[in-house]
């Protein structure tokens, strides 16, 4: 079952599957070779917004796809979750390139990096920039929900009115 990410999806709870986003199928693609290679990964965003011991679903996808990664959360929040082995839970601000440094100093260069943060198009842009470099030569970086960037509840809006 670990190389199966769709069913991984649903046995977790994560919005990345077919039930939500259907975002699964080409992670699977681009990622599946690769599967028993990465040793880490790092997701922006943990889920739960502000309860603390809420949250974590796709971190625990990825630790049972990637079966020798240590797989990094962060999260602008206070998170307290049971994940067990091979997670680690990082407090940081995506929208501050000093934060991401301080938060993600001890880490090692990821060979995937997944936004699945706050979603607003200015801190989207402020965290690729800060971590592309983070990236190991080859490694993968997605940026999910990106329909976001049009809402205005997210800075976006009519073409050359972005905030």
């Amino acid at each position: 079952m670990g190389g199966d990410l769709e069913r991984l999806a649903r046995l977790w709870g994560t919005d990345k599957g077919t039930t939500r986003h259907s975002y699964t199928a080409p992670y699977a693609t681009h990622l599946g070779p690769r599967r028993r290679t990465v040793t880490a990964v790092l997701e922006i965003g943990i889920g739960g917004y502000e309860d603390p011991h809420y949250g974590g679903q796709s971190l625990l996808m990825w630790r049972n796809y990637f079966p020798r990664a240590m797989v990094y959360g962060l999260d602008v929040f206070e998170k307290q979750l049971s994940v067990g082995s091979r997670i680690v839970i990082i407090r940081g601000d995506q929208s501050d390139p000093d934060s991401l440094a301080r938060a993600l100093a001890g880490c090692p260069r990821f060979d995937l990096i997944v936004d699945d943060g706050d979603h607003i198009g200015s801190h989207i842009v402020t965290a690729f920039a800060a971590l592309f470099a983070r990236l190991v030569p080859g490694g993968f970086y997605a940026i999910e929900d990106l329909q976001t960037a049009y809402d205005p509840d997210y800075g976006g809006g009519p073409a050359g009115t972005e905030g």
